[in-house]
């Protein structure tokens, strides 16, 4: 009687394990989970977001101060978290 619920146990964690895993799959990785995990990607007058540390190389680089459209540029829109994926929000 015990090795019997011993082995039922056993396979319902497989099974618990095997939905877990197959759930995983398919809703994808999620890169962020908060809005700070998103920077901006390019170096100058970025237009999209990427999980901190993926972003391009700022060494080296010298962007003018002007305000460019439909940029990140002087507070014209912010990184989000969007469903796990990091979004350049402009505009708003």
């Amino acid at each position: 009687m015990e090795k019997n619920f011993i082995i039922v146990i056993i396979i319902l964690l497989l099974v618990v394990g095997v939905y877990i895993f197959k759930n995983k799959e398919e809703t994808g990785n999620f890169e962020c989970e908060l809005d700070s995990d998103c920077v901006p990607k390019e170096a100058c007058h970025p237009t999209s977001c990427v999980l901190k540390g993926q972003e391009d190389s700022r060494d080296g680089f010298f962007c003018t101060e002007f305000c460019e459209p439909g940029t990140l540029d002087c507070g014209q829109g912010y990184c989000s978290c969007v469903k796990g994926e990091c979004e350049a929000v402009i505009g708003e």
